[in-house]
């Protein structure tokens, strides 16, 4: 996903509805306890999971 800081990589769990569409435009929310913030090096280690 593209934003005003630079592209983020989100994830987000199943719950059964359809995904959107790519290039769909969503709206996010979080609370400050979801955020995690992975560098590089732990992204590629883990394959996109920590």
């Amino acid at each position: 996903m593209e934003t005003e800081l630079g592209k983020l990589r989100v994830a987000q769990p199943n719950h059964g509805a359809p995904p959107p569409e790519e290039g769909h435009e969503v709206g996010l929310d979080w609370t400050d306890d979801d955020l995690r913030v992975l560098t590089q090096d732990t992204m590629g280690n883990a394959h996109g999971h920590a």
